[in-house]
């Protein structure tokens, strides 16, 4: 299974140990975004980074979903300033690929998840 993984950039580091207890399931994680520059700090805010740097981030995040099977959505309970991670929901919505979200639903549009998990721990367990 080749999955992406979308979340806020300030959950990176936790989200590479989730990439590494797939990978030991034999899961294939082709979320880049994980792996890049890792000094660049988690809280970096969005206009403090290069126009062109900001697109192609954006641009390989599309190529990253274009080689998924499966987005694994990581919602937020509290409304945060960036929310990128809508955007490559409502991508892979329309691309048709199953989605899971870990958390709670955030709008609408989360009701088209084939299936929702309160915590990582919970959806783990089940693969």
């Amino acid at each position: 299974m080749r999955v992406y993984l979308a979340a806020q950039f300030g959950r990176r580091n936790e989200l590479v140990q989730y990439a590494a207890q797939l990978k030991e399931k034999g899961w294939d994680v082709t979320s880049r975004w994980l792996f890049e520059d890792t000094t660049t700090p988690t809280n970096i805010k969005l206009e403090d980074c290069a126009k062109d740097y900001r697109i192609r981030c954006a641009n390989r995040d599309l190529q990253d979903i274009n080689r998924s099977d499966m987005l694994i959505f990581f919602s937020e309970s509290e409304m945060t300033l960036r929310g990128s991670r809508h955007v490559e929901f409502g991508y892979a919505l329309a691309r048709q690929l199953s989605i899971i979200v870990i958390g709670v639903r955030e709008n609408i549009f989360h009701e088209y998840a084939q299936e929702v998990y309160e915590k990582w721990e919970d959806f783990i367990e089940q693969i």
